[in-house]
């Protein structure tokens, strides 16, 4: 039997890659994700060549980190409906991971002080993962499946260079290097958020709507 494919989902999908939008978002999160990955990959490393603590006690940085992260991310909701402006969540994310990501891999006081950057980085990384909110106000009408495809297919470009940038980096023993990824890395993040959080507003401005994002519970 000949399997038909459904009119409405491939018109989704000519819409979804014909969106400006979706791009922009997929490539900020590609951003986002080349930096914590590959902060995620080389922090143990890090962290046990500096303060000379073993590999595991080095490793426990990343679970704590990741409790973290998703408290980052969770806090998005509850942000953007009591009138908190993506904008900021985007700034205030792209600042603490471009500042505690590089601190991290700087020598601080001791160890303990090393954990608390990491979990800063990861909070701020969270905030950014939260953003994903943004997503239903760049897909197009009915196409909101094909435009999450789109923006994981995108973001996991981020995944695959991440981690292999930032031991290449960490290989070169020139310490401007790691950093020069992070902060590029970061501010190409928070121009693509602000074209997308953008694009939005000016159209709902055009539309008469107040351009305010928020996000059910």
């Amino acid at each position: 039997m000949r399997s038909r494919v459904c009119p409405q989902r491939t018109a989704g999908l000519g819409a979804v890659l014909r969106s400006p939008g979706a791009y922009l978002l997929g490539l900020s999160f590609a951003a986002h994700a080349f930096v914590q990955t590959g902060l995620v990959s080389t922090l143990p490393h890090t962290l046990a060549a500096l303060y000379g603590v073993t590999f595991a006690k080095a490793s426990s940085a990343i679970p704590m980190g990741m409790i973290v992260n998703c408290i980052g991310c969770w806090m998005v909701g509850p942000l953007m409906n009591r009138g908190v402006r993506a904008l900021t969540i985007a700034t205030v994310g792209a600042v603490g991971v471009v500042a505690a990501g590089i601190a991290a891999g700087s020598t601080l006081s001791d160890f303990g002080t090393a954990i608390a950057i990491a979990c800063a980085f990861f909070l701020a990384s969270g905030l950014i993962a939260g953003l994903w909110a943004l997503l239903p106000h760049v897909a197009p009408a009915r196409a909101l499946g094909a435009a999450s495809g789109l923006v994981t297919q995108i973001t996991l470009l981020g995944v695959l260079f991440g981690p292999p940038a930032a031991f290449a980096a960490k290989a070169g023993g020139d310490w401007t290097r790691p950093v020069m990824n992070i902060a590029l890395a970061g501010t190409a993040m928070w121009v693509l958020l602000w074209l997308v959080i953008r694009r939005f507003s000016s159209a709902r401005a055009r539309d008469g709507v107040e351009p305010r994002i928020s996000v059910a519970h």
